[in-house]
């Protein structure tokens, strides 16, 4: 997926889905549940990026033979993979 970007100030947040986003649907029921969702994040990336010294002076400008503008601060990187069932009334 695309990765989603915010800037502000000199900073940029980046949320990467390197391998999407995955929804399962599940409404066959049997003894412990009647439906259930299914939820998995193989890989999501956040990172925090902020504006080189040497381009503080110089907003949205890349210098001659400078092709890094911003420099990585922070980094995030997880696996998300959950379950939701409806249960049966007892």
């Amino acid at each position: 997926m695309d990765p989603t970007t915010t800037m502000e100030g000199d900073n940029i947040s980046q949320i990467l889905h390197k391998e999407g986003l995955c929804v399962k649907f599940d409404d066959l029921a049997n003894e412990k549940y009647t439906q259930r969702v299914l939820v998995d994040l193989p890989n999501l990336v956040v990172r925090s990026l902020a504006m080189s010294a040497s381009n503080l002076n110089s907003v949205y400008h890349v210098k001659d033979g400078e092709s890094h503008p911003f420099a990585e601060v922070a980094s995030f990187e997880c696996a998300f993979n959950g379950t939701l069932e409806e249960q049966l009334t007892q």
